[in-house]
């Protein structure tokens, strides 16, 4: 990222950014933002707000619909603990919170990517989850963390397949239908409209 703003700063044709340097600084946007913030639980309309045109369409649908899932489960059961109520879901520590993050390095394949992202903690814990990064619209944009610390009751795993794999459930019972959460993959927009109709 230092070197993609001394680059800008100069103007020079010889010192052009690469696609690496462009989603590094995605990365380190969004990591920025998550620093800054600390999100607990499924993000707010606002914390939403502040990060959609850093992620992909789709993982912008499924974490609304987190936000929501969460509203309708809590007024469904008001006694209960309704899902994605607290935690960290974007790192592997979900309740340690990272004191610091450095992204150690960027792989590009084409127009994917993925930023392998260490965080520090307090007692000298530390971890490497990977952000996954994906070309939308000419722009990188975050599509997905894959969280491989080492923490036994910690998050793991891609978050995304994790939102599908909850909220993609049909839950008669609860007047739940998995279809909202199912067509953020294929129709992001409309999946969302269907989704304030309810």
């Amino acid at each position: 990222m230092r070197r993609l703003l001394i680059c800008l700063g100069m103007l020079s044709l010889a010192c052009l950014a690469s696609p690496q340097d462009f989603a590094e600084e995605a990365a380190e946007a969004f990591w920025g933002w998550h620093a800054l913030r600390q999100p607990s639980g499924a993000l707010t309309a606002d914390e939403l707000a502040e990060i959609r045109s850093l992620v992909t369409q789709e993982f912008a649908c499924l974490l609304e619909l987190a936000g929501k899932y969460r509203l309708h489960f809590s007024n469904l059961y008001p006694d209960d603990k309704p899902p994605f109520e607290e935690g960290d879901f974007f790192t592997s520590s979900a309740y340690e919170r990272a004191t610091k993050f450095e992204i150690e390095s960027v792989q590009v394949n084409s127009t994917t990517a993925t930023a392998f992202t260490k965080f520090y903690a307090e007692g000298d814990a530390s971890w490497v989850d990977r952000l996954q990064l994906r070309q939308e619209n000419g722009q990188w944009k975050v599509s997905d963390v894959d969280r491989g610390g080492p923490f036994e009751f910690g998050n793991s795993g891609s978050f995304v397949n994790q939102l599908y794999a909850v909220m993609s459930r049909d839950i008669p019972a609860a007047s739940w239908n998995g279809d909202v959460a199912r067509n953020c993959r294929e129709r992001p927009n409309t999946s969302l409209e269907r989704t304030r109709e309810r």
